[in-house]
């Protein structure tokens, strides 16, 4: 049976709570994002022995990756996610792109844009729940810079520089 408007909303909502349950430190809510035992978080792009490249699977990895975050950014990001393409591959199977990006809150100089990226997922049906059987971020800065195309991007780039020597 192909999805239905509520199937996409559920997918767009099991990957907001994996954002609010991983900038809130919420473990129980972490955990429930991901199908249980088989679920798991493998960022890509990143050097082959980075502590990020390793794939974490299941309820004992994930629990021990949402805490270490935690423990790392007490609440100091914010995952803002956005252009979200969501597609069946087969009965209970979707697959789910987006854009992301995380900013650190507050107010001008501190706040602002840390990283950005794209989640490439696979999201399965449970007992009814759309949940995360594969989250595979990848974030921006892995791929290679490009110079700034025309003149607008090139004074961000210039004001973005000055902020960083005050």
């Amino acid at each position: 049976m192909p999805l239905e408007a509520i199937d996409y909303e559920l997918i767009r909502q099991a990957s907001q709570r994996y954002a609010w349950a991983l900038d809130t430190g919420d473990v129980a809510g972490f955990l429930a994002c991901f199908v249980p035992e088989t679920g798991y978080l493998q960022v890509q792009g990143v050097p082959a022995g980075h502590a990020l490249a390793a794939k974490v699977v299941g309820s004992n990895m994930l629990r021990e990756f949402v805490e270490g975050n935690w423990r790392l950014l007490q609440g100091q990001v914010r995952h803002l996610i956005t252009g979200e393409l969501i597609e069946e591959i087969e009965p209970g199977l979707a697959s789910y792109r987006a854009m992301y990006a995380c900013i650190r809150p507050g107010t001008f100089p501190s706040a602002g844009v840390l990283m950005s990226g794209e989640y490439d997922d696979i999201m399965q049906r449970v007992d009814g729940r759309w949940l995360i059987l594969a989250r595979r971020p990848y974030m921006d800065e892995s791929r290679p810079a490009r110079a700034a195309p025309h003149g607008l991007i090139r004074h961000f780039d210039a004001v973005h520089a000055q902020w960083k020597e005050a």
